[in-house]
């Protein structure tokens, strides 16, 4: 008996199944990005990234507008100057990752908030993440079902 392959194909950049999207073991191929995705269960449902893993980015300047969602291996360069600003992190896959920078040098007078996915985790907490050091840049990786923050400050 022939086993039959399901692909549900996606063409938005940045666009990752959610776990409710996919069956077990069921493929999906974002065409933009060139990636593929299975649903996997080893106790808990993921999405897992099947290769075309690049160490690459791409660098968008993002200077009056809110980003949702954020794109996977994307540097931000925000700008804070006149008023606050958010972003809304992608679905969750293991290793994905977001840089945010404070372009304006204004994070603490007009704070970036960034907002979690559904019910995912930043640092462990259920809630928003708010980046209000002046000249900040911010690197959130995707590890364990949770986004780690790594962050550093530019001397003034």
């Amino acid at each position: 008996m022939a086993n039959i392959v399901t692909l549900k194909e996606s063409g938005v950049q940045g666009k990752v199944p959610q776990t409710t999207d996919l069956s077990l073991g069921e493929l999906a191929i974002n065409s933009y990005d060139g990636k593929l995705y299975l649903k996997k269960n080893d106790g808990t449902e993921t999405i897992v990234e099947i290769g075309g893993s690049s160490s690459s980015y791409t660098e968008s300047s993002v200077l009056t507008t809110s980003v949702n969602p954020a794109v996977d291996n994307t540097r931000y360069f925000m700008d804070t100057t006149s008023s606050a600003l958010s972003i809304t992190l992608p679905s969750g896959v293991e290793n994905f990752k977001i840089f945010i920078h404070d372009v304006g040098g204004n994070f603490n007078t007009n704070n970036l908030t960034v907002y979690p996915n559904g019910s995912q985790t930043i640092m462990g907490v259920n809630d928003i993440f708010v980046l209000d050091i002046d000249n900040d840049s911010t690197e959130l990786i995707y590890k364990n079902n949770d986004w780690r923050v790594l962050s550093w400050t530019k001397p003034i």
